[in-house]
């Protein structure tokens, strides 16, 4: 399998894959973007800056390995977790974004 196989190395790729712009935003992700208030500086944020990075039992779709990342809007006021598939393509590393979820509303 072609993805980060520790939370510290799905971190650092994912990181990466960011600063880059190599990620693949899914229709089902940009559904829950809009449907849950949340910008892609609120995702950003979180792939930059990540509270924690846990693994996700999703199957990888592009030959990856799939993980869940927690952190908060720009402005620190709701809490979110993205979920990504970090996977290699013709060019290197790569991020396909599943989902968001509002962690803030789960918990009420």
């Amino acid at each position: 399998m072609a993805g980060p196989k520790t939370p510290e190395e799905a971190r650092t790729w994912i990181r990466e894959a960011a600063a880059a712009r190599r990620y693949v935003r899914s229709v089902h992700f940009l559904e829950r973007l809009a449907e849950r208030g949340f910008i892609m500086l609120d995702v950003i944020h979180t792939l930059h800056s990540p509270s924690a990075v846990r693994p996700h039992p999703d199957p990888p779709r592009h030959g990856g390995t799939c993980w869940r990342l927690e952190g908060r809007e720009v402005d620190g006021t709701r809490r979110l977790a993205v979920g990504v598939e970090a996977y290699l393509d013709d060019a290197g590393r790569a991020a396909f974004l599943c989902t968001v979820i509002d962690l803030t509303r789960r918990i009420r």
